[in-house]
């Protein structure tokens, strides 16, 4: 019942970042396979701010366009689950069996939704969290990067989590603590991000 015609509506990405009234929809995709977890580094070559550049996520996923609304999606989920699929596409170089199970939405569900007023990007923006299933193909143990933006692909196991949570972007953090709190070993820590003398 959320995504009612009544409550979402399509306008421009640029007024809807600039009316606090509005949330624009994005798609965010945990991609896993067995206890494992696809990760990545955000590389230079993207539209996000800045202070998301070189940061580690978990979630592919980006906003939901008109693009992605049609005929058979506009009375269901407005076209969540086509932006999904396109992202995944887009961000990722797929196998060919997992393109094939992408397309026809064999492995995604929605898990959550995301809505994070912390910040100035969460304040503009509503998630709704997918979980995509990767086939066993053997081409996923290698995995393949669809954008540039998208680096150090890489799969973290979720049984030995050896990764400091502070160096993923807030909305990865959030993902991890939630949906694999016994994988995540957090420890109090600070980090300077200006070294200037005070």
């Amino acid at each position: 019942k959320l995504f009612r015609s009544s409550v979402c509506t399509h306008m421009s990405r640029m007024d809807a970042e600039q009316n606090e009234s509005f949330k624009p929809l994005l798609t965010y995709v945990l991609v896993t396979r067995s206890s494992q977890i696809l990760a990545f580094k955000r590389g230079t070559y993207n539209r996000v701010e800045d202070y998301l550049r070189g940061s580690h996520c978990v979630g592919f996923g980006g906003h939901v366009s008109e693009l992605d609304r049609t005929l058979y999606n506009m009375k269901t989920d407005l076209g969540l689950a086509d932006n999904a699929k396109r992202e995944l596409f887009e961000e990722l170089d797929l196998p060919k069996g997992d393109k094939e199970r992408v397309a026809q939405g064999t492995g995604l569900e929605i898990v959550g939704l995301l809505n994070d007023d912390s910040s100035i990007t969460g304040r503009k923006h509503f998630a709704i969290l997918f979980r995509y299933h990767a086939s066993e193909d053997r081409e996923w143990d290698g995995p393949r990067r669809g954008e540039k933006s998208v680096t150090q692909l890489r799969w973290l196991d979720l049984k030995s989590l050896n990764v400091q949570l502070r160096e993923f972007e807030y909305w990865s953090q959030l993902c991890l603590t939630e949906f694999f709190p016994s994988s995540v070993r957090a420890q109090p820590s600070f980090l300077i991000r200006r070294k200037a003398r005070l």
